[in-house]
């Protein structure tokens, strides 16, 4: 497979959102775009995207459900033979977004319950219909997106082919969605999609109009692509990573959607990953991959994804060291961190790496309690100073004060090191802190 030149550029990145098509035909098509657009321009960590998406999911299971008396009454569509106000819908729109108000709102609901029951062919015609009536670009946008996202579940390729020439230019409007369309029609016709990209790249479609000659385009559009290639032709999708520079891959790789990555995509994913990243962005491309895939420190689960990617032993002390600590700040906020969780975490640490076990103890206390009212220093050291005696390894303390920097409790870290029995250790680590 030849694979057009891949053009650089910096990076600079806004996060790629992958709403879930399914969402966007649960009456919550306009929250999906109006939630987007806010984040339009900004690195947005994964855990902010997974909150939008348990949103979505619960305001969509509130719509479902059966009501009672203490429920809203479900919503009310406008007959499908009656015209759609769009210059009123588009005031109206434009009204919640600029009060930031969540979208709770009649006219919009109203439109989002007869916007699910409109067929490829009315969606298309009511597109039509906007451009000619003279709305401003704001609400225009806001329309355009909003049945755009419906219309990306029914016909994603169409939307690609009417909307090319925004791909370069309309990053705020239509022109965010689309590649977005190009890995849902991935997702359903692989091929065409694949055919379609390399097309429009030959033809100029993706080259970068900034005075630097990069794409970012470019690089979004190959990751929604990567993500559907990974599982079906991963030769295809390791000739695409190779043709981005080596030091855009990983940036590339991690605006993949990692979320519904089957097993088998997955361990493509990690070898690619060792193969084609350079030395120094493997481990944190392979930590990213647990971020995206995993909300919770769920031992059982991490450790067959281990299992499952032939993890090396450095890869599992990452993937360990980062288990840990996330399972301590899971716990904290709901009620205090005990000697029984953290003899759990050890039990799971001993099988995953055992020779950094009592590093990875340390560690992980000392980086749960970063930023964290509900675990702070007393209680962690606490910790540490219980297992390090039941252990009798320095290493805990070590770990535990080895990135120490909080001035607020410097005297009780120097008190706390005097605990370690290795005079030369216990001295490197006392210089360290003073």
């Amino acid at each position: 497979m030849t694979v057009p030149p891949f053009e650089r550029r910096s990076i600079s990145l806004k996060a790629t959102y992958y709403i879930p098509i399914g969402l966007a035909a649960a009456g919550l098509i306009f929250w999906t775009v109006y939630q987007q657009r806010e984040a339009s321009g900004l690195t947005t960590k994964t855990q902010a995207l997974q909150q939008q998406i348990e949103k979505a999911k619960r305001e969509k299971s509130a719509l479902s459900s059966p009501t009672t008396g203490s429920q809203k009454p479900s919503r009310k569509s406008t007959s499908p033979g009656e015209p759609i106000d769009w210059k009123k819908l588009a005031a109206r729109m434009m009204e919640l977004q600029k009060d930031d108000q969540d979208v709770d709102d009649e006219t919009v609901n109203r439109f989002e319950v007869r916007l699910e029951k409109m067929s490829r062919e009315e969606l298309i015609a009511a597109l039509d219909e906007i451009s000619t009536l003279g709305l401003d670009e704001e609400g225009k946008s806001l329309l355009e997106e909003t049945l755009v996202e419906t219309l990306i579940a029914k016909d994603p390729g169409y939307v690609l082919q009417r909307y090319a020439d925004r791909i370069q230019n309309d990053e705020d409007g239509v022109g965010w969605q689309l590649s977005e369309a190009l890995g849902e029609w991935a997702r359903t016709d692989l091929k065409a999609a694949t055919a379609w990209f390399d097309k429009e790249i030959a033809t100029g479609k993706f080259e970068s109009k900034s005075l630097n000659g990069q794409s970012e385009a470019r690089l979004e559009f190959e990751a929604a692509l990567l993500g559907k290639l990974l599982s079906s032709d991963a030769k295809a999708a390791s000739a695409r990573i190779e043709a981005i520079p080596k030091d855009l891959r990983a940036t590339a790789m991690q605006q993949m959607d990692l979320t519904e990555m089957s097993p088998a995509g997955q361990q493509e994913y990690v070898k690619l990953i060792r193969e084609l990243l350079p030395e120094d962005e493997r481990m944190d491309s392979f930590t990213h991959v647990l971020s995206e895939i995993f909300e919770e420190a769920n031992y059982q689960q991490i450790g067959s994804f281990l299992d499952n990617v032939k993890a090396t032993p450095e890869e599992r002390e990452v993937a360990a060291k980062d288990t840990a600590t996330l399972h301590i700040e899971n716990i904290s906020p709901e009620r205090p961190i005990t000697r029984s969780d953290i003899e759990e975490m050890r039990t799971w640490l001993k099988q995953q790496t055992p020779n950094h076990m009592d590093h990875i103890t340390g560690q992980a206390l000392a980086e749960a309690m970063q930023d964290n009212d509900e675990f702070d220093f007393p209680k962690a050291s606490a910790l540490a100073l219980e297992v390090h005696k039941s252990t009798g390894n320095d290493n805990v303390l070590i770990g535990f004060l080895s990135d120490f920097s909080d001035a607020a409790y410097l005297e009780q870290a120097i008190a706390l090191a005097e605990s370690i029995k290795d005079p030369n250790r216990r001295k490197e680590v006392l210089e360290n802190l003073k």
